[in-house]
């Protein structure tokens, strides 16, 4: 499987779409549950706030059929106010993708 890693594009509501259907797979797998967003909502979460400014990434995956399938987020959410020696990070692998990885697994240390 190729997966190619870009920034997210928040216009693009196709993107935003894929990006929900991963939210609510994420949730309803470690939550039994989710909430139902809009897309106009998720806009609005994505924005840059006064407090924080975000960095936001898509894994896609090629499909058997030739298109993509959104498998995975990444965010890095840096302050602006207070804290400013940190920064957050977050990664997500959609349910149905994960420990598939192409590489045995190593005993290396990072």
């Amino acid at each position: 499987m190729h997966v190619s890693i870009r920034p997210l594009d928040p216009s693009s509501d196709l993107e935003l779409d894929q990006y929900l259907a991963l939210e609510t797979a994420l949730d309803e797998h470690t939550y039994g549950g989710s909430q139902a967003l809009t897309r106009e909502q998720l806009r609005a979460q994505l924005v840059d706030s006064p407090y924080w400014r975000t960095q936001r990434w898509i894994a896609l995956a090629e499909t058997m059929e030739g298109g993509e399938s959104l498998v995975g987020r990444a965010a890095a959410f840096i302050p602006l106010q207070e804290n400013l020696e940190s920064i957050s990070v977050g990664v997500s692998v959609h349910p149905a993708f994960r420990g598939g990885g192409s590489r045995p697994h190593s005993s290396r240390r990072c």
